[in-house]
């Protein structure tokens, strides 16, 4: 039984040791792709920074980073990309959002998107604002709150602390009710919202998953799709205005 423990004991400290030398070593490398971006050599930052997406990690500042490398590099449909992603784990970085602005104004394509209704476009704003880990800690923290106000609301013998409480409860419910809400279509997002970045320069969109099906239209490099659907070796595609059709995978890269 001892040589049990002692041996999970030395695999925790194992891994321990391996986990601080991996942050060692992703610090590193980001630290040395930010030098190497603030001396002007673009491609060998991004050779850091490829190094770090190889370990596994990632994170909004990294993408960040490897965005402004393409886009010092011309290669704008990739730094697209990568802005994309990293306001995909943070939303409201200021910086990414001006970043993909200016990047977006050198695209071919000029999509339009379709109006939508207002309440909805008010509802997707408010879910920009919160990534699904801040939505399970706010979430966590409302439920903590009803239950102490239940508690209180039973043991307080005082009418006024009573009315209070409830007062708290019925807030809390509501709040419980629209940030449950809010999770839920985060985590949706997650499982069915999937958009891509048009890679090639110039792409036909076609009627069926087929070389020899009709030609649609073309799309450029840079344009921002959602990707509705996947057969093998294609992905049918939904542009902001509304039109659809099928493009080669290898055309498109998913944020």
């Amino acid at each position: 039984m001892h040589r049990v423990w002692l041996f999970i004991l030395v695999l925790i400290c194992f891994l321990s040791i391996n986990t601080q030398a991996a942050m060692k070593s992703y610090e590193y490398l980001f630290q040395e792709g930010n030098r190497l971006y603030q001396q002007g050599e673009y491609e060998k930052a991004l050779e850091k920074y490829n190094e770090i997406i190889k370990m596994n990690y990632e994170s909004a500042e990294l993408f960040y980073n490897i965005g402004n490398c393409y886009y010092k590099i011309g290669k704008n449909a990739k730094a697209i990309l990568y802005y994309e992603k990293a306001l995909k784990l943070k939303p409201n970085d200021e910086d990414a959002n001006f970043n993909l602005q200016i990047a977006n104004m050198r695209i071919i394509d000029k999509v339009q998107s379709i109006p939508e209704l207002f309440y909805i476009a008010y509802f997707k704003k408010l879910c920009s604002y919160f990534t699904v880990w801040q939505l399970g800690i706010i979430e966590l923290v409302l439920y903590l709150i009803l239950v102490l106000a239940a508690i209180i609301f039973l043991l307080s013998k005082s009418g006024r602390v009573k009315r209070i409480v409830k007062i708290m409860g019925v807030v809390g419910g509501f709040l419980v009710i629209i940030f449950s809400s809010i999770f839920i279509y985060k985590i949706y997002l997650l499982e069915h919202d999937i958009k891509g970045v048009v890679m090639e320069v110039e792409v036909m969109v076609r009627s069926a998953p087929d070389e020899s099906a009709i030609e649609l239209f073309t799309v450029h490099e840079g344009l921002k799709v959602e990707v509705v659907n996947k057969s093998e070796g294609w992905y049918e595609v939904k542009l902001p205005d509304g039109k659809e059709g099928w493009l080669k995978a290898s055309s498109i890269e998913i944020i």
